[in-house]
């Protein structure tokens, strides 16, 4: 909780300074199915998503030459506007990659 992240979404490109609000715990239903995983709001407000970035991988900087993959988007709340003008400003939330490794078994190579 507290950390920063930037989600990386087809439409919205980059998108940093998301301020982690639920790490891990943030359960919302899509589409009738429940998920469970992670949130943020923008930091300094602004957009955090768009139509389109579900899918894209949500990332920390550690530094210059380092970026840690923390999961997938899949939601976003405070959503308006219409077609290609359409902002979500609220949250956005993804899966952990610890959860989606497991959900299909997979492990990194040692």
């Amino acid at each position: 909780m507290g950390d920063f992240t930037c989600q990386l979404g087809y439409n919205s490109k980059v998108v940093c300074n998301i301020r982690t609000t639920y790490a891990g715990s943030a359960t919302w239903v899509t589409e009738s199915a429940y998920v469970w995983g992670s949130a943020g709001v923008p930091h300094n407000g602004g957009i955090v998503a768009r139509p389109g970035d579900s899918g894209g991988p949500v990332i920390t900087i550690n530094d210059q030459d380092s970026r840690q993959l923390n999961g997938m988007v899949v939601n976003a709340w405070g959503c308006e506007g219409v077609g290609n003008d359409r902002v979500c400003r609220y949250e956005v939330g993804w899966i952990e990659v610890g959860d989606i490794f497991e959900r299909f078994g997979l492990r990194l190579a040692d």
